[in-house]
């Protein structure tokens, strides 16, 4: 793609400056009949393509994939039918890989740099290169029309193999430049959409998009995975024209020429250079996006009566770097966050590079090592207290003087904090006054696992969780056998604390009494995809599971999972009092925290008895919310616990 037409075309139409796709180019280019265009693209090739021996190649051995894992760097190749395929893709990990054009190869210098910054920057996930240079040698519509097919055919039986060997389809990822993005499109639609995700860089447009736009069917769209962003940079000459994607990235308007790539005088070779470093300028942005640190961003536009409604043009962020409070700035949403864009962009989301862009905000920065080290007994502390006699013990793992610490004829409270909090927090203070002001004759606990809660986002959502409810459901499941009744006790967890508590009853199968939520994490549990009521919380976690949701898809959980839902402004962010007062990431940040602990503030306030927070249930018909004729119910303790969802 790097030998278009379009540069003779540019000059021949005099726009070398400024080829925006101006009517004269999309005019001439539009009238070349598809042969005559691709010969034309073949006479810019040196050496010159192949023409003939395409029906000598074998896939299984001109078509070669070569992956690692980016924790442990080194590359083997992997083998259509590979009986080794599980000791060299791991299969808890996700999988990106990346495709390159025609007339390249993945060992490009384009593709090394690509390939070095996703080792560096993106971890936990399997890396692979496909490489069909064989394929690609040949002549540019003997590419396209039968090369790129066939490769993308080898592609979708490998990708099968493994997914018959139970790998999930929706942690795939497919990088494609130029024609390779049309294979991975290709690829996509044998699977109908079950991929995850196709990031596509600049995507081929000669004979896919013109002289005539082939049809969805045969090129590259939105509906080849569950999400498709593409970035263009030449559109109508060496990319693609039409806007195909999930999500479009169009710096300089996804026009020719790029930035950094104007062509310094007016001869052909000049003009040459300049659109091959932009069309490889999709690569440039998204390569450069891995950094987590090199946020790219831009600005959703739309189009009203012919004009272009926008802030700011020629910005990209990567998806695999999304960040909830940059999302916010990118759908011009900085007072209203709830709309479908913000939730299906998280949709989209890969677990690791969204938890370490988590990491990213986190300052000093979280833990990545040392977590075998923690020891349960010593690490994690519980603190308890009666509130009719406020004097905090601790109260250890198979504590022989349990009796003397806590009231066995009272019921059990115990509060659980989130991600890089600890018990001693403000916001737990307050939440633990209220508690021993208004609420008597109860034991009240605080579980302090913080030393777990340094880690990364990800290490403590998939390792951490589990083991601090381990040793909580250890804690109480001692207790129940000096007969200590479950349905006394209940469990009030944020965030973080609330997946926690909903895992700890999981292993006390419906026993617990109560399971207060508050704004219980979502990322990695709802979102990029719900893990499941097996390893996330549900309705069945306890008797009674009570959830007030205040930012839900983005740091708050996105599915209404308890027996009964409380949701201020329909629980997504921003809260009444919450909404930020400018549009800088600073403030954004902040506005964000503050809906995700709104749902403590409630929590509190509600736990005096004469400060009622009503809520009003609600039901879906037909896709709109009825009220009419429905119950009332207070939020937290006081609830009288109808089932349903109630909307403050």
């Amino acid at each position: 793609m790097a030998k278009v037409v379009v540069l003779v075309v540019a000059l021949l139409c005099s726009i070398v400056g400024d080829v925006r796709g101006a009517l004269d180019l999309r005019q001439l280019l539009g009238s070349l009949p598809e042969d005559a265009l691709g010969r034309f693209l073949d006479s810019f090739t040196v050496p010159t393509p192949r023409t003939a021996g395409f029906e000598t190649l074998v896939p299984q051995r001109d078509i070669r994939l070569h992956c690692t894992k980016t924790s442990q760097p080194r590359f083997q190749e992997v083998f259509y039918g590979d009986l080794n395929v599980r000791n060299k893709i791991d299969y808890t990990l996700p999988i990106a890989i990346a495709i390159h054009g025609w007339q390249n190869g993945s060992n490009s210098t384009l593709f090394a740099v690509l390939t070095a910054n996703y080792l560096r920057y993106v971890k936990n996930t399997n890396y692979c290169l496909l490489d069909w240079q064989p394929y690609g040698e040949f002549a540019y519509e003997i590419a396209a029309r039968q090369g790129a097919p066939l490769v993308a055919n080898y592609l979708f039986g490998f990708l099968q193999s493994i997914g018959l060997l139970y790998y999930p389809l929706q942690k795939v990822s497919l990088i494609g430049f130029s024609m390779g993005s049309q294979i991975a499109g290709l690829t996509g639609k044998l699977f109908r959409g079950q991929i995850g995700t196709i990031y596509a860089l600049d995507p081929a447009g000669p004979l896919f998009s013109y002289p005539n736009d082939i049809g969805p069917t045969r090129r590259l769209a939105s509906t080849d995975a569950r999400y498709v962003q593409v970035i263009y940079t030449t559109r109508y000459t060496a990319g693609f024209g039409q806007l195909v994607g999930t999500q479009n990235f169009l710096p300089n308007e996804g026009f020719y020429p790029q930035s950094p790539c104007k062509p310094n005088s007016d001869d052909l070779v000049e003009a040459s250079r300049a659109l091959n470093c932009s069309h490889s300028y999709a690569v440039e942005l998204f390569t450069d996006s891995l950094n987590p640190v090199n946020l790219i961003v831009g600005q959703k536009c739309t189009t009203v009566l012919g004009a272009r409604y926008y802030l700011a043009v020629g910005a990209f962020y990567s998806m695999a770097k999304v960040v909830v409070l940059v999302v916010a700035l990118l759908c011009s949403i900085v007072g209203d966050v709830r709309g479908a864009d913000l939730k299906d962009v998280l949709g989209t989301l890969t677990e690791g590079p969204l938890a370490r862009l988590f990491d990213s905000f986190i300052d000093p920065p979280p833990r990545t090592t040392g977590f075998e080290t923690l020891v349960p007994q010593r690490d994690i502390r519980l603190h308890c207290t009666k509130t009719s006699q406020p004097r905090f013990r601790e109260v250890f793992f198979g504590d022989i003087n349990v009796k003397d610490k806590i009231d066995f004829s009272l019921p059990l409270t115990i509060a659980i904090h989130g991600w890089r909090d600890s018990s001693n927090l403000t916001l737990y203070n307050t939440l633990t006054a209220s508690y021993l002001r208004y609420v008597k004759n109860i034991n009240y606990c605080l579980l302090d696992w913080r030393p777990y809660g340094e880690f990364g986002y990800q290490i403590t959502a998939r390792k951490s969780a589990p083991q601090v409810a381990s040793y909580l459901f250890g804690f109480l499941q001692g207790i129940s056998l000096l007969y200590y009744p479950m349905e006394s006790v209940s469990l009030i967890g944020f965030s973080m604390g609330g997946q926690i508590a909903g895992l700890t009853g999981k292993l006390l199968p419906g026993r617990i009494g109560t399971i207060y939520a508050l704004d219980p994490a979502g990322p990695l549990f709802s979102h990029p995809f719900d893990i499941g009521p097996t390893r996330r919380l549900a309705e069945t976690d306890a008797k009674y599971v009570q959830v007030i949701y205040t930012s839900r898809y983005t740091v708050g959980f996105g599915k209404l999972v308890g027996t009964q839902n409380f949701l201020p402004n329909e629980g997504y962010h921003p809260q009444a009092p919450c909404k930020a007062k400018e549009d800088g990431l600073g403030e954004l940040s902040i506005a964000l925290r503050c809906s995700h602990q709104f749902a403590v503030k409630l929590f509190t306030d509600s736990l005096n008895p004469a400060n009622p927070i009503v809520g009003q249930k609600c039901t879906s018909v037909l896709g709109a919310r009825v009220c009419l004729f429905q119950p009332q119910d207070r939020l937290g303790i006081y609830a009288k616990r109808t089932p349903g969802n109630f909307y403050l």
